[in-house]
């Protein structure tokens, strides 16, 4: 997937959400570090890219993890939850994404 390719409005349908989670909390408590679940097919340097040019600020650090497929009985049914990629990033100066969670 090339950056280039993409206009700079097409950037937020690579960013599906914040996760907000009681250990996503933990760790921006103790590290001021935000969670998102991005596109699976994204790099670390495309996720760096993309999130410096929508929300104008520095990113220290990126650490991503694709999480498996798990399956889970609902309703005395099996269920399926999706694999995703998830994103930790940790700002420069502790700076806030406030205008992302709301």
């Amino acid at each position: 997937m090339e950056i280039n390719n993409y206009n700079y409005t097409n950037f937020f349908k690579f960013i599906k959400s914040p996760l907000i989670s009681e250990k996503s909390m933990f760790i921006f408590d103790k590290d001021s570090k935000y969670t998102l679940i991005v596109d699976k097919l994204l790099k670390k340097y495309e996720i760096k890219f993309i999130l410096e040019k929508l929300f104008n600020f520095k990113i220290i650090k990126i650490n991503t993890i694709i999480l498996p497929i798990k399956f889970k009985l609902i309703n005395k049914k099996k269920g399926k939850i999706k694999q995703y990629k998830k994103v930790y990033i940790q700002l420069q100066n502790k700076r806030k994404l406030s205008t992302f969670f709301i």
